[in-house]
């Protein structure tokens, strides 16, 4: 596999994707042309991957390619109009990204997944449920939880009965005045010390495939006996710029910034930048 612009192109592999023969919803792919999925967890141990897959950065910090073991994802603003805005960048952070600084947390030991410790969860203010873990996926739609604290969560911020299972429908009403809701709260362990990170309405209400607009606090369901924890997706990294570190076994949270200046994948290598596929793309989003 190459990776940069032409007439800068840097050869990086072998490296092996994996093939989806079957993609669920499959409305969301059917008219976006592409090559195939590129991983971007840890790896599993030996033992429990049978297929035995290393993700792309693993292969660019092995060859030594990266300037920093790390990579940061940026996405754009759910109810941006315009073309798509973002970055993935291996091996660097761009400024251009991000307000102020990122709270680190480091990784939940032999988790073998981006999962850091969380304290608790709190609609306004008001404590929801305590939840020790969460992990942090970017290959997630929604933000998934325990049904029994999604149910709380959905029905603090609406102030009315809710599912337990399934998702939480907006009515038409309630879509219109989605600003004027509560931000949700996540407090994260931080060391000694609880850190909150909040996401505002406009992120967690989304539309779904079928223009309904619903409520991205979705439940999940354990298996009996398996640890219970949450699944930051989608809704959470357009909120917050994000660093994998897996360098030194951290994840990072920065504000988004409210306009980026083109759709960038880039590996920051050792000796140069080099652009990762394609762009250019100019990007506006609506103020929150």
């Amino acid at each position: 596999m190459m990776l940069g612009p032409m007439g800068n192109l840097v050869m990086v592999g072998p490296q092996e994707f994996v093939v989806y023969r079957r993609v669920v919803p499959r409305q969301f792919y059917i008219n976006l042309p592409y090559d195939g999925f590129v991983g971007l967890g840890l790896p599993l141990p030996a033992n429990i991957d049978a297929v035995g897959a290393v993700p792309i950065w693993m292969t660019l910090m092995n060859q030594g390619l990266l300037r920093i073991n790390l990579f940061s994802l940026y996405l754009r603003n759910y109810y941006f109009h315009g073309n798509d805005g973002g970055g993935l960048i291996f091996g660097g952070v761009s400024q251009e990204h991000y307000e102020g600084h990122h709270q680190y947390f480091d990784l939940v030991d032999n988790s073998n997944q981006w999962k850091i410790h969380m304290y608790s969860v709190s609609v306004a203010g008001h404590l929801a449920q305590y939840c020790d873990k969460v992990l942090i996926d970017s290959g997630c739609e929604y933000i998934y939880g325990p049904p029994h604290i999604i149910y709380r969560i959905n029905r603090q911020i609406l102030g009315r009965e809710v599912p337990l299972y399934g998702p939480t429908i907006l009515t038409h009403d309630e879509a219109v005045g989605i600003l004027d809701w509560p931000h949700v709260s996540f407090n994260f362990i931080e060391g000694d010390e609880d850190a909150s990170l909040t996401i505002p309405p406009e992120n967690y209400v989304i539309a779904d495939a079928d223009g309904r607009y619903i409520s991205a606090f979705r439940p999940l369901v354990f298996q009996p006996g398996d640890e219970a924890y949450f699944v930051l997706g989608l809704p959470w990294l357009r909120r917050y710029h994000t660093v994998f570190d897996f360098g030194q076994e951290r994840i990072g949270f920065a504000l988004a910034k409210l306009q980026v200046s083109c759709t960038r994948f880039i590996v920051r290598m050792r000796q140069l930048p080099l652009l990762l596929l394609i762009c250019g793309v100019e990007a506006e989003r609506q103020p929150s």
